[in-house]
Order: C-alpha cells, then structure tokens, then sequence
C-alpha cells in the first residue's frame, strides 16, 4: 500500500479511508454548494422566512435546484455551511481511529482545521447572540476556513483515495 504525505497507511484498513473520503465528499459537496451563496447576509428572522420558503414548495413537489437554494439563500447556506463544519468535524473522529498520530499532526499544522473541529457550528456563532447578523465578510471567511481544512485533509490522504482533480475556487 503507498504512503500517505504524513503518515503509513499500510496498517489501515480500506474501509477505515472509505469511511474518510465518503466525509471528504460530502463535505466537499455542501461547501460547493455554498460558496455560490456566501453574498448574503444572515439573521433570525431572515433564516426563518427563507426555511419556510424553502420547504413548503419542498413539500410540494420535492424538488432541490439552484434556484430554490438561492431563494432561500438564508437558510441554505447556513445549511451547506453547517454540513460541510459537522462533516469535517467527523473526520476527526474516523482519524482518531486510522491513525491518532496522524490527527495530532494535523491539529499542529493547521490552524483552520482545529479551528474547525474544536469550534461551533457556523450558525451558533451568530445564534448566542440575536442581535447579530452574519455579513457575507463572516460567510467568506468562514469559508476560506473551511476551504484549507480541506485541503488539507486531502493532503492526508492516501494517494491511491485522492480525487484526480478539484474544484477551482476563484478568489476575489
């Protein structure tokens, strides 16, 4: 089995990695998802009203796009933000498990995942205080955040595990 960056990974089992990358995917997946609504701003009230125009159509016919998504901006990108921070937040337990050595060192080398992993949820932050709307500043940075914690969590993994190519972000 070839080596990862980091570590040896020929005492790992493949479904213990299977287990990472399925993670990886999905939290890959909802940050792509929300880098296309990070332009809004967030609050209570606004979250609310976008939840409800977000489901009671649902209910109807079923059916998630683009364009649902960005009708219902408010409440989807805290969605797909959340998502991909549980999701990443995950892999610290599945690493815990391949390799606890592996985990330490990524917690040492990147301040974005441990801040990620050992931090709340993105809505939580504006949550304890209502008072408080998040700006599309605090969505793009929480993003840049979520961006190199996965990063480098790719770098962790095994080569043979690693995707052929990645989604391009273009900064501003």
């Amino acid at each position: 089995m070839p080596e990862s960056p980091i570590h040896d990974v020929s005492t790992v089992s493949n479904s213990d990695w299977f287990d990472f990358a399925q993670l990886m995917l999905g939290a890959n997946f909802s940050y792509w998802r929300a880098i296309f609504l990070a332009e809004t701003s967030q609050s209570q009230e606004l979250n609310i009203q976008a939840m409800k125009d977000f489901l009671n159509p649902l209910a109807f016919d079923n059916g998630v796009n683009f364009t649902r998504d960005l009708k219902s901006e408010a409440w989807t990108l805290g969605y797909y933000m959340n998502n991909c921070i549980r999701r990443i937040k995950s892999t610290d337990d599945v690493l815990s498990k391949i390799d606890p050595l592996l985990l330490a060192k990524l917690k040492s080398k990147s301040e974005d995942y441990k801040l990620i992993v050992e931090g709340n949820d993105w809505q939580t932050k504006f949550d304890k205080d209502r008072k408080r709307m998040a700006t599309p500043y605090d969505n793009r940075k929480t993003l840049d955040q979520m961006s190199n914690a996965l990063d480098f969590l790719f770098g962790a993994m095994p080569h043979w595990y690693q995707p052929s190519s990645k989604i391009a972000v273009i900064d501003e």
